[in-house]
């Protein structure tokens, strides 16, 4: 989480649309499938970058007295470009 709040903190022109593909009830459980496409400029201290991630998730909501609550986020597809290059992520 620290490492994503200083990410966050050089981004410019951050922007990052979601849209709800899908809904499925099962119970006191709801699936839903989200995608999502972050946009943002950052510097690496000489010029501007361009970050591009595309995404698709399987959110798990489970239903509470207080309202749906989500259980857990499982990403299906993540694709991110910098400057239009795909790149890879970190090795987990």
């Amino acid at each position: 989480m620290d490492t994503f709040k200083q990410q966050m903190q050089i981004m410019k022109k951050a922007s990052w649309d979601r849209s709800v593909k899908k809904i499925a009830l099962d119970g006191k459980r709801a699936i839903v499938i989200v995608g999502g496409t972050f946009n943002g400029v950052f510097s690496d201290g000489r010029k501007d970058h361009t970050l591009k991630l595309v995404a698709t998730a399987k959110d798990t909501w489970v239903k509470t007295p207080k309202g749906y609550k989500l259980q857990k986020t499982i990403v299906q597809q993540n694709t991110v470009t910098i400057d239009g290059k795909q790149t890879t992520g970190p090795k987990g």
